[in-house]
């Protein structure tokens, strides 16, 4: 029966098609994307289920902007060749999170928090570090080219890493 359905639908946009054809019309509409508008934007539900945020996916405008925020400063000693560079791992993360959250439902007290980049900032610095590491990690998964920065090694690392934490977690439940 299913397959007598999809004759006829076929059927009828074969008939379309050929009447669109006698009568001169195009059965075929050429359609472009638009290159210059590039917005997408995702969500990350909180372990309530009622609590989000939302970020956007960066263009290349917001990449560049965050690459040029995560520029290091590097002093070379021409005496000895000696090269000192400023390392702020901590501020990648921040300076990602505070570019790329749009939007939030978020409470305090009970009370609903507005979002502006006060409330972002105070949210960012005072937020449990594993809130922050879901929302950093599902903003990163959004952006491949993030990732480009770590090599197999740093992903199997991250990765025995986890098989740590969870074991402490079964011990910590088991009540170990």
């Amino acid at each position: 029966m299913a397959d007598t359905a999809q004759e006829q639908r076929d059927t009828q946009a074969a008939a379309i098609e050929s009447n669109l054809a006698a009568a001169g019309q195009p059965t075929t509409e050429e359609v472009y994307e638009d290159y210059f508008g590039f917005s997408d934007t995702d969500r990350v539900t909180l372990s309530d289920g009622y609590s989000y945020v939302e970020f956007k996916v960066m263009n290349e405008g917001d990449r560049r902007q965050y690459l040029n925020a995560q520029n290091r400063k590097v002093t070379i000693r021409k005496g000895s060749g000696d090269a000192e560079m400023d390392l702020t791992p901590g501020d990648d993360k921040y300076n990602l999170l505070r570019l790329t959250l749009t939007n939030w439902n978020l409470r305090r007290n009970g009370q609903p928090v507005i979002f502006n980049k006060r409330e972002l900032d105070q949210f960012l610095n005072s937020a449990n570090p594993k809130v922050i590491d879901l929302i950093h990690r599902e903003v990163t998964l959004k952006h491949p080219w993030l990732l480009d920065q770590m090599t197999v090694k740093d992903i199997d690392t991250e990765i025995e890493n986890l098989q740590k934490m969870r074991e402490v977690v079964e011990r910590n439940e088991a009540g170990n």
